[in-house]
C-alpha cells in the first residue's frame, strides 16, 4: 500500500512513518505542506493519505493547497492526526479553538462508537495527546466517534460520505499502545474504499513519485542494502555486524584527504590506528597533567563518575601530534578555521559538520579490535549556536567559538570497567616510526608516574585560600524578567505552538580563576559520567554534564537516553519506597518525559532504518546516590548510507534542552532568551575513526574566555507549571558553580562557605554539590 505523509514541520513525522512502513510492508512517501512545486495530479500515485500533527492551528494553513485539495478530494482515503484532524474539520464546516486546558504528553481515556478506524480497538482505550486546540464544534457533515472521559473533547470524527477521517490522539506516540491496530484499520478502510470505486484496488505497484522531482517527494528511512567496501567491509558482513560508513577497514589504496584540510594536498596512503595495553596504575588527573595538559588544544573526556553506568571510559589527549588538527566554526560567517602543526590556519567556507562528515568520508583507515569504540578522531565541543546548521536559524552571535575539535592522532583511553590503559597513535601505511615512539614514549613516562591515585577528598591536596574568590554572579535575566519569560513560553504552550520548552538564562562573571585548577576541585565536587575538560587557548571548557546526549557505536546503532524527572533519596528505605512510587505515577513528569522520547524517536528515525527504533525500558525509575530518575532509552539502527555526524545534525540540540516541535520552539527561544547559548546545552564529547561517535550534553558547564566566566542554567516550562519553582530550579543547576566559588545564586541566601582562591587554592569546605537533578530544569 503507498502511502502520502504530508508533513506539517512537526517533530513526530517519523515516528507515524515508521509505524506505517511496518503497517504498510511499505516505506511511505513525505511532502512537506507548504512545498511550493505540489500539484493535484501527484495523487494519483497514492493509495491514501496521512496529514501528520503540527504546531499552530489550521487557521493559519487554510490557504494552503496541500492540505485544501487533500481534504476536499474524494478519490483517497484521508487519516488526519492532530493537526492533520483539525484540519479536516475546519475545512469541512467544523470549529476549532483552545482545549479546555493544553494536554502536551497527556494520557487520556477515550470511548468510542466502534466505527470505522476505531473497529475491533478496546472501549475504552487509553491514547496519547499532544495538543492546546480542539474540533469544538461539529457540521452535519461530520460525526464523532470518539470522545476523552476526562474532559469531553472529540477525540475522532469521520466525513459521512467522503473517505476522511480524523484522531485527534497520537497513534504513533511509543505511550499509546493501539497504534499500529489504527492504521491496520486505516488500510483496510482504504482497501475497502478502492473496491467500491471498481477501479484498481492498490496502485502500489505503480511508479515512484519521486521522479516527479526530488524538492517536492522525500523518502524517509529506508532499509539499504549492505555495500561491500573492501575487504574489511566483505569481512564485517560475514560477521554479521553492521559496517560504519565512514571508515574503510583493511588494506585500501583509495587516497587519503587528511582531516580538516581545505587545501588540495597530495594522495596520502592509507592510515593505521596502533594500539598498546597497559595496566592501570595511574589516576586519570596524573596523566592528564603529565602528558598532555601543557600540550596544544589539550582535552580530557572525564568520566569521573564510574559506577557501571555510561562512564566506562576517559579520553585524554591533545594536538601535538604529527596528523593532528584544530578545527573552528564561526556560523555567522559560514566559515571554519583550519590549523595543522606548524602551519598559519587556513579558513574554509564550510557547515562544520559538513566539514567533518566529508573528512571522516574521505579516510581510509585501519582500526585494531578494541572494547570500547573510541579509535581517535574528533574531540571536543559544539555549541548550541551550531544549530543553524541543524533546522535552526542563525538569531545570536557566540562569545566564544560556535565550535572547536581536535583531529587527535594519539591518545590514552582509561577503561574503567577493566582498569585498563589504552595508547593509541594514527599512523601512515608504510611509515609507523613517528607513531610507534611517541607510544614507547608514552608508555615509558607513564611507567614512570608514582602509582598512587590523587587523593579524592576535596581540598585535600589545596592549601586554604588567603582570599576566598567570590566574585559578584550576574544573570543575564534577573528573577522578575525570568518569570515574565516563563509567562511567555506558557502562552506559546497553550497557543499550540509548542509541546514543551526549555528556557535558559546565562550567570555572568569576571574571575582571575585558574581554569585547570577549578576543575580539579569541580570534578570532586560533582562528578559526572560525561566531565569534560578542554584548554583551547582562551576557552576553557569545564563540565560535569550527566546526561549523554546521543552515542552511536561502530555497528551503527544510536542511542539517546531521556532522563527527565527526578526525586531526591530519602532518608530511610521507606521513603526511598515512597519517593520512587510517586515519581512513577506523576502524571505530569510522565508527560513531560513522554514528549522527549517521542521527540528522541523522531530525530533518530530520521536516519534510521524503517521498523529499526525501539524503546526500552520506557519509563524506569533508575536510582543513584543523588537521587531517583525517570529514565527511558531510544534506540535506532542507522541506514547503511548514514554516518555518525548526520545522526548528530539530525538531533542537535537537544530535545531535553529545546522542547518539542524543535524547529519552533527554537526560534521562540531565540526570541525570548535574547542571547546566545554559547557552549551551554551544546555537546560535548567525539566522532571516532572507527564510525562511532558518543557526546555528553553540555549543561552544568563553566566556560572560561579570558577572565569572562559564563555558565547556562536553565528550567523547563509546561503548561501548568509555577515559574517561581522554575526558576529556583535553576539556581539548583547553578550548585557545582556555587560550590565552586563559595557564592551565591542572585537574589538567593548567603554564599556556599568556601571557595577556591584566585590560582586555583581550594578552602576548607566538604560539602559536595547533591546534584540530584539529571537533566535541564527537573
Amino acid at each position: 500500500m503507498r502511502t502520502l505523509l504530508v508533513d506539517n514541520d512537526d517533530s513526530f513525522t517519523h515516528n507515524l512513518f515508521h509505524l506505517l512502513a511496518e503497517v504498510n510492508d511499505r516505506e511511505p512517501q513525505i511532502v512537506r505542506f507548504d512545498d511550493p512545486s505540489w500539484r493535484p495530479g501527484l495523487l494519483r500515485g497514492f493509495d491514501n493519505v496521512v496529514l501528520c500533527p503540527g504546531p499552530g492551528t489550521p487557521h493559519d494553513r487554510l490557504g494552503n493547497a496541500v492540505s485544501a485539495e487533500i481534504c476536499r478530494q474524494d478519490r483517497l482515503p484521508v487519516l488526519g492526526v492532530g493537526l492533520g484532524h483539525q484540519t479536516i474539520a475546519l475545512l469541512h464546516g467544523g470549529a476549532v479553538s483552545r482545549a479546555p486546558w493544553p494536554c502536551h504528553g497527556r494520557i487520556s481515556p477515550v470511548r468510542h462508537t466502534g466505527a470505522g478506524l476505531l473497529r475491533h480497538l478496546p472501549n475504552p482505550l487509553e491514547v496519547v495527546r499532544y495538543h492546546s486546540f480542539a474540533v469544538t464544534g461539529l457540521s452535519p457533515v461530520l460525526e464523532p466517534t470518539a470522545w476523552a472521559t476526562d474532559d469531553g473533547v472529540v477525540m475522532a470524527l469521520r466525513h459521512r460520505s467522503l473517505p476522511l477521517f480524523g484522531v485527534q490522539f497520537h497513534p504513533e506516540s511509543a505511550g499509546t499502545d493501539t497504534g499500529r491496530q489504527l492504521l491496520a484499520a486505516f488500510g483496510e478502510l482504504t482497501e475497502r474504499h478502492h473496491a467500491s470505486r471498481r477501479g484498481p484496488t492498490l496502485f502500489a505497484s505503480g511508479p515512484s513519485l519521486l521522479t516527479a522531482g526530488p524538492s517536492l517527494l522525500t523518502a524517509g528511512p529506508r532499509k539499504a542494502a549492505a555495500v561491500n567496501t573492501g575487504a574489511g567491509a566483505r569481512s564485517a558482513a560475514a560477521a554479521g555486524t553492521r559496517r560504519a560508513p565512514a571508515v574503510t577497514a583493511g588494506a585500501g589504496r583509495a587516497p587519503v584527504r587528511l582531516p580538516g584540510a581545505g587545501r588540495s594536498r597530495p594522495p596520502r596512503r592509507g592510515l593505521r590506528v596502533l594500539a598498546e595495553r597497559l595496566e592501570t596504575r595511574w589516576e586519570a588527573e596524573t596523566v592528564f597533567d603529565h602528558l598532555f595538559r601543557s600540550g596544544d588544544h589539550p582535552f580530557w573526556l572525564d568520566s569521573s563518575k564510574t559506577d557501571g553506568g555510561p562512564g566506562r571510559v576517559s579520553v585524554l589527549g591533545n594536538a601535538d601530534g604529527p596528523l593532528a588538527r584544530v578545527a573552528t566554526a564561526n556560523v555567522v560567517r559560514g566559515t571554519v578555521s583550519v590549523r595543522a602543526p606548524g602551519t598559519a590556519p587556513e579558513v574554509v567556507r564550510s557547515p562544520f559538520l559538513r566539514l567533518l562528515d566529508e573528512d571522516l568520508r574521505s579516510l581510509t583507515v585501519e582500526v585494531p579490535k578494541l572494547p570500547f569504540d573510541f579509535a581517535l578522531g574528533w574531540v571536543g565541543c559544539l555549541g548550541y549556536e551550531l544549530k543553524a546548521e541543524c533546522g535552526g536559524t542563525r538569531a545570536h552571535r557566540s562569545p566564544t567559538a560556535d565550535a572547536v575539535m581536535v583531529f587527535a592522532d594519539r591518545a590514552v583511553v582509561l577503561d574503567h570497567d577493566t582498569d585498563t590503559t589504552y595508547l593509541l597513535a594514527l599512523a601512515e601505511e608504510g611509515d609507523e616510526g613517528p607513531a610507534r615512539s611517541w607510544l614507547t614514549f608514552a608508555s615509558a613516562r607513564l611507567a614512570a608516574l608514582p602509582p598512587t591515585p590523587v587523593p579524592p577528598v576535596p581540598g585535600a591536596r589545596f592549601p586554604a585560600p588567603s582570599r576566598p574568590v567570590r566574585p559578584r554572579l550576574r544573570l543575564r535575566h534577573e528573577r522578575e524578567r525570568y518569570l515574565k519569560l516563563v509567562a511567555a513560553c506558557q502562552e506559546e504552550l497553550a497557543s499550540g505552538q509548542a509541546h514543551a520548552l526549555f528556557l535558559a538564562n546565562m550567570v555572568e562573571a569576571r574571575t582571575d580563576l585558574d581554569p585547570w585548577q577549578a576543575y580539579r576541585v569541580l570534578r570532586r565536587l560533582a562528578p559526572a559520567p560525561f566531565g569534560a575538560f578542554l584548554g583551547f587557548g582562551a576557552l576553557s571548557v569545564l563540565s560535569s554534564a550527566p546526561e549523554r546526549f546521543l552515542r552511536v557505536d561502530r555497528q551503527g546503532w544510536a542511542e539517546s537516553t531521556v532522563t527527565n524527572g527526578s526525586r531526591p533519596r530519602g532518608s530511610t528505605p521507606e521513603e526511598d519506597a515512597l519517593l520512587i512510587a510517586d515519581l512513577a505515577t506523576s502524571e505530569p513528569e510522565r508527560a513531560a518525559h513522554l514528549t522527549l522520547v517521542d521527540l528522541a524517536r523522531h530525530d533518530l528515525g530520521s536516519r534510521a532504518e524503517a521498523g529499526a527504533v525501539t524503546v526500552d525500558p520506557l519509563f524506569d525509575v533508575v536510582t543513584c546516590p543523588e537521587g531517583h530518575r525517570l529514565v527511558s532509552t531510544v534506540r535506532a539502527r542507522l541506514r547503511q548510507d548514514t554516518t555518525a555526524v548526520a545522526a548528530f545534525r539530525s538531533a542537535f540540540p537537544g530535545g531535553s534542552v529545546t522542547g518539542a516541535p524543535r524547529p519552533g520552539t527554537m526560534r521562540a527561544l531565540d526570541r525570548l532568551e535574547s542571547g546566545p547559548r554559547g557552549i551551554h546545552t551544546g555537546a560535548i564529547g567525539y566522532f571516532s575513526l572507527s564510525g562511532a561517535a558518543d557526546f555528553g550534553l553540555a549543561t552544568r558547564t563553566a566556560v572560561f574566555n579570558g577572565h569572562r566566566l559564563r555558565y547556562g542554567v536553565g528550567g523547563a516550562v509546561t503548561a501548568p507549571c509555577d515559574p517561581d519553582a522554575v526558576f529556583e530550579q535553576t539556581a539548583r543547576e547553578a550548585g557545582p558553580l556555587l560550590s565552586l566559588l563559595g557564592a551565591r545564586f542572585p537574589g538567593h541566601g548567603t554564599p556556599e562557605p568556601s571557595g577556591v582562591g584566585p590560582h586555583g587554592s581550594r578552602g576548607a569546605a566538604s560539602r559536595a554539590f547533591p546534584g540530584a537533578a539529571t537533566e535541564y530544569g527537573h
